[in-house]
């Protein structure tokens, strides 16, 4: 179908660019080492300094805080065209399909990375296979929030007639928008469990929903609903204003 062939357009875009095959496929690969061990550092450290074994609310703060960091490629979801982009806009389907496909491109590959990092965490370490799976939702929901901030914020900052220089220099500006977005968000989130957590008693072994979980997801789906609000409003208007 159409979106299946925007989508392997987007793959062989990237797969052409060794740059890009680097900061898209082999940091993403890596997130879920970088995952396993960070957290059991910091599983370590708390453990031996305050006595406490926290497992679920360091696995999210730790698997959105790698998530942020290694998904910054969504930032270039529409300047790595660079001129061709501009010839998107003669193709007979609409923009909503087009930017939907470098949305779906990105969270295919954001999202088994996360899914990998919280499968990883349940296998070696002692986080309980329903926390692993809580927390892969939460980084699924979290990546996707983030890559549509970052498509839409490529769109309309993207000068793709002005050259690569120019071109590179907005698609840095927005990935350290992106970041930081990210950042705010996953230590809101993971600070909050963690915070609750431990002075809630989650962390002696608590069963059941409670403040840990209740919170982050509350956070979690207000931050997706916002970054969908702000990707999908005028987005076609955004993307016919793509010249320059």
């Amino acid at each position: 179908g159409v979106g299946s062939a925007l989508i392997r357009k987007e793959f062989i875009n990237v797969s052409r660019t060794p740059e890009y095959m680097f900061s898209y496929f082999a940091i993403a690969a890596a997130m879920p080492i970088m995952v396993y061990s960070c957290y059991t550092l910091f599983y370590s450290l708390i453990e031996n300094a305050l006595g406490l074994k926290i497992d679920f609310s360091l696995a999210l703060l730790i698997v959105l805080v790698f998530g942020v960091l290694t998904n910054t490629f969504c930032a270039t979801n529409v300047s790595r065209d660079g001129i061709s982009a501009l010839s998107t806009k003669t193709y007979p389907v609409s923009p909503s399909r087009i930017m939907g496909a470098k949305v779906v491109f990105c969270m295919i590959v954001s999202s088994l990375s996360v899914v990998l990092s919280a499968a990883l965490l349940v296998v070696l370490t002692p986080l309980g296979w329903m926390n692993g799976l809580i927390v892969a939702v939460f980084g699924v929901m979290f990546s996707a929030a983030q890559i549509f901030i970052a498509t839409r914020l490529d769109l309309n900052n993207a000068h793709v007639a002005s050259g690569p220089l120019e071109t590179e220099r907005t698609a840095e500006k927005t990935t350290t928008k992106v970041v930081f977005v990210g950042l705010v968000f996953a230590m809101i989130v993971g600070v909050s469990s963690l915070v609750v957590s431990i002075f809630s008693g989650a962390a002696a072994g608590a069963q059941g929903l409670d403040m840990s979980y209740i919170i982050p997801f509350a956070i979690t789906v207000v931050y997706l609903l916002l970054s969908v609000m702000y990707y999908s409003i005028n987005i076609e208007k955004s993307f016919y204003n793509l010249v320059s």
